[in-house]
């Protein structure tokens, strides 16, 4: 089971989070954490992670705005659980986003789906499961090896 103590993070997506903060984004983690539903680990253990994961981040100046995290199983029929875009719009509300002119980064076909469920582009990264994923990707998606490629495409992008 991850615990904060033992998290390991890619470098190129670190570097990646320091270019988009650079560039002016707001970066917003939003997760699915089913584990805490089904009594794997409690919603303390997940806000230590996230402590844990801000602390690193905020010492390589790509502090994170916001954590977001759905602890239902995934049969729940909840609206926070991704690709429902309960979470996407609590963060957009909260940190006053343009969910329609934002970017959904991720390694999921649920990934690719919140983005379109809420107007945004989605970008599969084929690190962690992205491979996997290839298959669902939509229209309105890119895809890029890892988070560093994926930043430099959207702050191109956004030229």
């Amino acid at each position: 089971m991850a615990t904060e103590k033992n998290l390991k993070i890619y470098p190129s997506a670190l570097k990646g989070l320091v270019w988009l903060k650079r560039a002016g984004f707001k970066l917003v983690l939003i997760s699915n954490q089913s584990g805490v539903g089904r009594g794997f680990f409690t919603a303390q253990t997940v806000k230590k992670i996230h402590d844990r994961l801000q602390k690193i981040f905020t010492k390589r100046n790509a502090r994170l705005d916001g954590f977001y995290f759905c602890p239902h199983l995934p049969d729940a029929g909840c609206k926070c659980r991704k690709p429902n875009p309960g979470l996407a719009e609590m963060a957009a509300s909260q940190l006053h986003l343009d969910l329609k002119k934002s970017y959904v980064v991720g390694d999921q076909k649920r990934d690719l789906e919140l983005a379109a469920n809420i107007g945004a582009r989605g970008v599969l990264v084929l690190t962690g499961a992205g491979k996997e994923a290839l298959k669902g990707i939509g229209k309105n998606s890119h895809v890029s090896r890892d988070l560093f490629t994926a930043a430099k495409w959207i702050i191109e992008n956004e030229k």
